[in-house]
């Protein structure tokens, strides 16, 4: 299969409705000993930086269970802030669908897809949305980060260094 990757380059994060906020979330794996690290993102509509979070996940489970704690701790990380007005993006489409479909199958995250549910039905969520890994860029570079790290940690007044630049590329307005 051929990938035109000019126009890879076009795709990019899209930012909420003005007043709304952005949760981006992405997971990593080391392949060393298969921990995971979970990256958080919170920007608002105008790709300005709210909040981040990095988790560290010591424990062995599918990829599709990975995303889908990752989309819970994107709710608890807002909802920790008092944050509302939020729609939540990760780049798995098995969980994605499952979310946007109320599937409540019988399959490895089905208790986590359970409790996304009841965090979504207590807040002022507005949806799920399906990005390309190319527009979840800051998000994955945290899980990348948190794998080489070991460490959970949050930032509430700047974003690490290792997703600043990223951001920056991906603000919807870039200055020319």
């Amino acid at each position: 299969m051929e990938v035109d990757i000019t126009k890879l380059d076009d795709v990019r994060w899209k930012p909420p409705d003005n007043g709304k906020l952005m949760i981006n979330v992405d997971a990593a794996t080391n392949n060393k000993n298969s921990s995971k690290g979970l990256g958080v993102m919170i920007r608002d509509s105008l790709g300005e930086f709210v909040l981040s979070k990095t988790i560290f996940w010591p424990f062995r489970i599918s990829i599709e269970a990975t995303e889908a704690l990752e989309i819970k701790w994107g709710f608890f990380s807002a909802l920790e802030a008092g944050l509302s007005g939020f729609s939540i993006a990760s780049d798995c489409l098995t969980v994605v669908n499952a979310l946007k479909s109320k599937d409540r199958a019988l399959c490895e995250f089905g208790i986590t897809l359970d409790e996304i549910f009841y965090l979504a039905n207590c807040s002022n969520f507005e949806g799920f949305v399906f990005v390309p890994r190319y527009a979840n860029k800051v998000a994955h570079c945290l899980a990348r980060f948190v794998v080489l790290s070991n460490s959970s940690q949050v930032w509430k007044r700047e974003i690490p260094s290792c997703g600043w630049s990223t951001m920056f590329a991906d603000k919807p307005f870039p200055l020319y």
